[in-house]
């Protein structure tokens, strides 16, 4: 795994990407004014009411389903373009800062949910978040061979590698179609289970 990683400068490139924004999630938090704290501690205890009384979590699914689409549509899209990577990278790092910030927020408000909540609720974001990574790094691979192609004159078998591409988009979407609907109708009911 080491050598795949040494010679695959991408892949390495955005796991110390994503242990470096992870590293900086983690002390957000503590800079945080205790006013913000506050806010976010009622917005946990208003979410545990939700769930408690079987409303809705995500207010719009149908929205919720088709922006994942619409977000993996554009990513893919953009590592066709020779000037998306900054675009990706940027987009990546965000929602990798948000999601480990947002678990970091629950585990220091732990009395207000159980350990088992955390748990859940962080699975099935880190599960979002593995998947964009997957489409991210294609992207990016894609988008250099691109680069290498029209401005370097490397000679690559253009017409296999964005057909692997496509198939790559094709199973992603699949993936977070499924991903999607798990979120939407089943997330509420194990919520409801552990607390």
């Amino acid at each position: 795994m080491k050598q795949y990683m040494k010679k695959n400068k991408i892949l390495l490139l955005l796991v110390l990407l994503s242990i470096i924004i992870i590293i900086i999630g983690i002390f957000i938090p503590a800079l945080l004014p205790n006013k913000v704290n506050k806010e976010i501690n009622s917005n946990i205890k208003n979410l545990l009411i939700q769930i408690k009384e079987h409303k809705k979590i995500i207010n719009t699914p149908y929205i919720t389903f088709i922006g994942n689409i619409i977000t993996t549509l554009i990513i893919w899209s953009l590592g066709i373009s020779i000037i998306g990577i900054p675009i990706i990278i940027f987009y990546y790092s965000i929602k990798n800062l948000y999601l480990s910030v947002e678990i970091i927020l629950l585990l220091k408000n732990i009395s207000q949910c159980n350990i088992l909540f955390i748990l859940i609720y962080s699975i099935f974001s880190i599960i979002n978040i593995l998947i964009l990574f997957i489409l991210v790094y294609y992207a990016c691979n894609y988008s250099i061979i691109l680069i290498k192609t029209l401005f370097m004159k490397k000679e690559y078998k253009i017409k296999k590698i964005t057909y692997n591409y496509f198939k790559i988009l094709i199973i992603v979407l699949i993936i977070t179609t499924i991903h999607s609907i798990t979120e939407i109708f089943i997330l509420p009911k194990l919520l409801r289970l552990v607390i």
